[in-house]
Parts: C-alpha cells; structure tokens; sequence
C-alpha cells in the first residue's frame, strides 16, 4: 500500500524531518501534489522515502534493517544521522528545494477556492521556517 507523508524538515543545524510529519490518504496527497503544482512545479516536490537515506555502502537507499517508514510511524523528530543519515539522492534533492521565502510568495498567488487546511498547515511550517515535502512510502 502507498502511503504519503507530509513532512516539514529543518535543515539547521542538521537535518531532521518533524514530528509533525502527517500520512496521508493517496487522493489527498495527489490533490495536493497537482494543487501546488499549477502555481509551480517544485512548490511541494515528492520524494521516494527509500532514497532518503544511505545504505551501508553510501549508495541511495537505507538500511533494510529497520526501515525509515518505522521511523515515521513513531512520535518524533527523526534526525538524519548515523543510521539515518541523508543519502548523495537525498542530499542533492534537499538542496535544490525552493527558499523558505519563494515558498510563501508562491502560495500567496494560490487562489483562494484551492485553500484547504493542509495548505494553511503548509503556510503554518514555512513561516516556522521549515522546508516541505512530500514523501512517498511504496
């Protein structure tokens, strides 16, 4: 079963996904995803959660041990280290999100008939200063 999270992470002084992090049904995430989309195309990027994280030989993709999805499921902050440390894929898409500030412009311009709570929650993080995304768990 898919499953969608709706992540804030915070990138200073480390990298780490909220706890704030929601799962979401498929059609609310697509809804959501294409919503964003028409203002702009990396407003709310996805990402696989398997490539988050680096395996044991630096490559794309985490531990198989205990895998990141258990992570989400728990209350928490998870911090991207260690065992969960940012992998070169997760790296290189981290960094090409857009500015906090881009961010809020954009969803300024989002008429007011495509306003829902998860964009009011999503205006909520990026004032906060939090980056978004939204990860996908096959």
């Amino acid at each position: 079963m898919v499953r969608y999270w709706l992540t804030p992470l915070s990138v200073d002084p480390s990298m780490t996904i909220s706890g704030m992090r929601e799962c979401m049904h498929v059609t609310q995430a697509t809804d959501l995803l294409s919503r964003l989309a028409r203002l702009h195309p990396r407003l709310l990027p996805s990402f696989k959660m398997e490539m988050l994280t680096s395996g044991d030989d630096d490559t794309c993709g985490g531990s198989e041990a205990t895998p990141l999805s258990v992570q989400f499921e728990q209350a928490g902050d998870v911090e991207l280290v260690g065992p969960w440390s940012l992998s070169h894929c997760g790296e290189a898409f981290i960094e090409r999100l857009l500015p906090v500030e881009t961010c809020l412009g954009l969803l300024a311009m989002l008429p007011e008939s495509d306003v829902c709570p998860d964009v009011q929650k999503m205006q909520s993080w990026w004032n906060q200063g939090y980056r978004i995304i939204m990860v996908k768990e096959a």
